[in-house]
């Protein structure tokens, strides 16, 4: 029995040395683990597409809007590249014929100090400068103010991407400023000589690394309603008076004005196709530089677009020898949902027509925020 028992193990032990287990099943086990492996992979793919679905449907606005914010910049480039010269190269050159009209001199508003380049007499913005070292505080602080809050309200951070129209910027006090601040500024200057000198003071105080003006352009133009040249006028009795004339049938010149110069003019709305206009955050206008017929050709950033702030240096006087009608031009504004007020953008008092127009002699600037929505 003893015999039998041991036989039985000891063949019981053969077979199993001789039968190790099969190695499909070890396949099989290592198969397992890589689909495990790959279902969880999947698995927590797919929950980060459903996550960035849910952020993309969630910002959806914002990020549409900073994808479209940056046509602004490419646009713009267009006018850069064209236009923007190395600051020393050009006004050097210039400077040996203008140099005994101006002075250098040190500016300070706010946090900002800068130096410019004003003519040394016969100009009322540079007598203002010498005299306070800056031009218009309160207007300038305002426009800042401005173009700080639509930044702000749309969530840009990028301040190129905000931008600034300067519609007869004569030696660049608004834009050689609010340049620190790195917005974009399309300026237009009819004049010549103003034209170099705003370029020349915009980059002695804002240029980048290689001496480029990347946010500045400089459009040596005036805007009126037709491309055109028109001609240039100053004040016999007063010589810091000028204005741009295009009707030479108004007869209220001849007596107090004489010609010095004539001037190229170009359309507004010839420069809106290059620009995201929901970008154009402030529109700056000299109304005694022909602002109000230019604005017949720009009326889509009013009545489509609605660009929400508008700064204009009016004077009834200025409407009146050009025979037209500033009640009509206030008027066009206020039905397209824009408040006036006399102090400020942000929080102020509005006004009525009356109320601006009722003394003519007075130049006055007048702030006109969009608030119909």
């Amino acid at each position: 029995m003893e015999l039998e028992t041991a036989r039985l193990i000891n063949v019981s032990s053969v077979k199993s040395e001789t039968n190790p287990p099969l190695s499909f099943e070890k396949d099989i086990q290592k198969l397992t683990s890589i689909l495990k492996f790959i279902i969880s992979f999947l698995f927590l793919f797919i929950v980060l597409i459903l996550i960035v679905i849910f952020v993309i449907l969630k910002f959806r606005a914002y990020i549409n809007q900073y994808l479209e914010s940056k046509k602004v910049i490419q646009d713009l480039n267009y006018f850069i590249q064209k236009q923007n010269y190395f600051c020393d190269y050009i006004h050097n050159i210039y400077d040996k014929e203008i140099e005994e009209e101006l002075i250098l001199y040190n500016i300070s508003l706010g946090n900002v100090s800068l130096e410019m380049f004003i003519y040394k007499s016969n100009d009322y913005i540079s007598n203002e400068i010498q005299k306070n070292h800056y031009y218009d505080s309160k207007a300038t602080l305002n426009i800042l103010s401005a173009l700080q809050k639509f930044a702000n309200d749309n969530h840009i951070i990028n301040p190129k991407e905000v931008v600034m129209f300067d519609i007869g910027s004569h030696i660049g006090w608004y834009t050689t400023y609010l340049g620190t601040y790195k917005f974009t500024i399309l300026t237009f200057v009819p004049l010549p000589k103003n034209y170099y000198i705003l370029k020349k003071n915009y980059c002695r105080n804002n240029r980048d690394f290689f001496g480029d003006m990347s946010s500045l352009i400089v459009i040596n133009k005036g805007l009126y309603k037709e491309e055109k040249k028109c001609d240039y006028y100053k004040n016999i009795e007063n010589k810091e008076k000028n204005i741009i004339i295009c009707d030479k049938s108004n007869s209220n010149l001849e007596n107090n004005y004489h010609k010095i110069d004539s001037v190229e003019m170009a359309t507004l709305g010839e420069f809106l196709n290059y620009i995201d206009n929901r970008n154009i955050a402030l529109l700056r206008i000299d109304t005694d530089a022909e602002g109000e017929m230019a604005l017949e050709t720009g009326k889509q950033l009013f009545t489509q677009f609605r660009t929400p702030y508008i700064f204009i240096e009016f004077s009834v006087k200025s409407f009146k020898l050009r025979e037209t009608d500033p009640t009509k031009f206030l008027q066009f504004f206020i039905d397209n949902g824009y408040q006036i007020s006399l102090d400020g953008f942000i929080n102020t008092t509005p006004v009525n027509i009356d109320q601006i127009t009722k003394n003519e002699n007075e130049h006055i600037n007048l702030y006109l925020t969009f608030i119909n929505k």
